[in-house]
């Protein structure tokens, strides 16, 4: 049985762009294009095939009168003597038909609510490795955290173009990454910076970012240049005020740790002439967001980061951010970049935020093998459970914009 919905007239094959001198060169190229009659026919084909699929019934819903119906519609109409045609509501509300439908009850949508209830023990596992972006999860948005993880839950592999605000970190990330690559790099003067720069970023560009190459995008692909271009150089100047001996860009981290087995992967990881250590997380944005954090010391991610260094190296690193929009380098390490004024935050120290982001994974542990998750978004109001206790880190709202399970938290007022 066929049932063909919505039987209406579709698109059909449009007449290429290019004249016939111009066809005749791709030809000659090597690119065959069909004509429209060869797409046509081939459009035809598939019509024909879908109707041919049916071997007892065949039921066409046609469109309201004066729209313009589909064409398969018309070559079957004249094929067929005086095909019967019924209105929809009549169908329905025949006695037979009647009779056959069944009611379905309604079933209201799950109301959106603080906190989830599932069996005790259900979700266990806490020997598997673990990173940042599980983490940052598991502590501020349980809920999103085992539908990704425990759940296995996966979005759409179906490819999507970024956002500009996520483009352009992917292009400076990768600038930077590419630049440092090069084991000499560190070495380099401002003069060699800028023409390495020079020769490599419209290649970066039109292998991570071609539509920035689209008409129309000239301006903000200038602009991205520049920015980047000035901010390549200004970390390259402070690294080397600094002392920097060695850069290692996307360095891979692993260690035990009483969270569980962490890994993770520093945007750079530099080795200063002391002997010690940094980590740098470059964003694209973000100078305010980011000086809060570490203010506020809940930059979790660098403490992280710092941790994973410190298990390998028994010494703790520095960690600062570099903002590339701004070409500015946010850190609460004194003496360490001579051209930074350091973030000034009370009773600053990477070990201290380790033993509270330590005691948040406890916290959270409990109430999860309780059968609690907690849903921390917008729409849901707090309880008192929600409150972390003393010594733990704060809980922070993560952005809906990247929970790809924000349709599974529930519907509707908090229940």
């Amino acid at each position: 049985e066929v049932i063909w919905w919505n039987l209406v007239a579709g698109t059909l094959p449009q007449p290429y762009l290019w004249s016939p001198p111009e066809l005749r060169t791709l030809l000659a190229a090597g690119v065959e294009l069909p004509d429209t009659g060869r797409l046509l026919e081939r459009q035809v084909r598939g019509w024909v095939q879908s109707v041919l699929r049916a071997r007892e019934r065949l039921t066409l819903l046609l469109p309201p009168s004066g729209q313009e119906a589909h064409p398969a519609w018309l070559m079957l109409r004249t094929l067929l003597i005086q095909p019967p045609v019924r209105w929809v509501e009549e169908t329905l509300t025949t006695t037979r038909t009647a009779n056959a439908i069944a009611t379905v009850p309604y079933r209201a949508l799950p109301a959106l609510r603080r906190w989830w209830q599932v069996p005790r023990g259900a979700i266990h596992g806490w020997d598997r490795s673990a990173s940042y972006s599980s983490l940052d999860q598991f502590f501020n948005n349980p809920f999103q955290w085992a539908l990704g993880y425990p759940a296995q839950l996966k979005p759409s592999a179906l490819l999507d173009l970024p956002g500009d605000f996520q483009l352009l970190g992917t292009l400076a990330h990768r600038t930077v990454e590419q630049f440092y690559r090069d084991p000499e790099a560190i070495a380099w003067s401002s003069g060699r910076v800028s023409q390495w720069f020079d020769q490599h970023c419209e290649r970066i560009i039109e292998e991570e970012g071609a539509v920035l190459l689209m008409r129309g995008r000239r301006a903000d692909r200038e602009a991205f240049r520049q920015r980047c271009r000035l901010s390549l150089a200004r970390l390259h100047r402070l690294l080397q005020a600094a002392g920097a001996t060695r850069v290692e860009p996307e360095k891979a981290l692993e260690a035990d740790t009483p969270l569980g087995k962490l890994n993770g992967s520093a945007d750079l990881l530099v080795t200063l002439r002391d002997g010690g250590r940094a980590v740098i997380d470059m964003k694209w944005a973000g100078n305010k967001k980011y000086r809060q954090k570490l203010e506020g010391q809940s930059h979790t991610q660098l403490a992280i980061y710092a941790r994973l260094v410190e298990q390998n190296t028994a010494a703790w690193p520095v960690v600062a951010y570099f903002i590339l929009r701004d070409s500015e380098l946010l850190t609460t390490a004194e003496d360490v970049f001579p051209e930074v004024t350091p973030i000034r935050a009370t009773g600053s120290s990477t070990a201290l935020i380790w033993e509270r982001l330590m005691a948040t994974w406890a916290w959270r542990r409990a109430q999860i093998e309780a059968g609690r998750l907690e849903v921390v978004l917008e729409a849901t109001e707090p309880t008192e459970e929600s409150e972390p206790p003393a010594g733990t880190m704060p809980i922070d709202i993560l952005d809906s914009r990247y929970n790809p399970f924000m349709h599974l938290a529930g519907w509707g007022a908090d229940a």
